[in-house]
């Protein structure tokens, strides 16, 4: 945010701090360069959510409905292949919006287990819409019905097989 915020230095400095203390997005190249940028794009985003008072359960909650609605325009790809592009942009805006959410929750001192839980949420959902598609392209109601199954067992009970393994 070097620069970008003149008027709002001090308020930019504190929210750098409190939200990606590093001391730059590329110093971690093991990342790499294409992560780096989009977490840099995703920090100067986040600053402008932040003065404008977004919380990030806030904004996972937006973008979990924004996400449903892409898995459902993907659904209609075979009406029209521009339905299928614009799914796809909505649910990597729901992936961009992880990068942004966390920020928030930091410069706003709201981290929380909930909200942990919440930001999880979402990219299950994701998970779950997107072997459920799969199963919806076939057109066969077996396959759908194995997909909805399979998704569960993927993405809703491994999640609490691990968490019970971990004791």
């Amino acid at each position: 945010l070097q620069g970008d915020w003149s008027s709002d230095v001090c308020s930019s400095d504190l929210f750098l701090q409190k939200a990606f203390p590093e001391t730059s997005v590329w110093s971690r190249t093991h990342l790499g360069k294409f992560h780096n940028f989009v977490k840099l794009l995703a920090i100067k985003f986040a600053f402008v959510l932040y003065k404008f008072r977004v919380s990030g359960n806030f904004l996972d909650f937006v973008a979990l409905v924004f996400s449903i609605f892409g898995f459902y325009l993907l659904s209609l790809s075979e009406i029209d292949f521009t339905y299928s592009l614009f799914g796809v942009l909505i649910i990597y805006f729901h992936i961009w919006v992880d990068f942004i959410d966390g920020l928030l929750a930091k410069a706003t001192d709201k981290s929380s287990p909930i909200g942990h839980q919440f930001d999880n949420l979402g990219c299950d959902a994701d998970r779950f819409m997107l072997i459920v598609l799969f199963g919806i392209f076939t057109g066969n109601n077996l396959i759908i019905i194995a997909n909805i199954f399979s998704a569960y067992v993927l993405v809703v009970d491994r999640k609490s097989t691990r968490l019970n393994s971990s004791h």
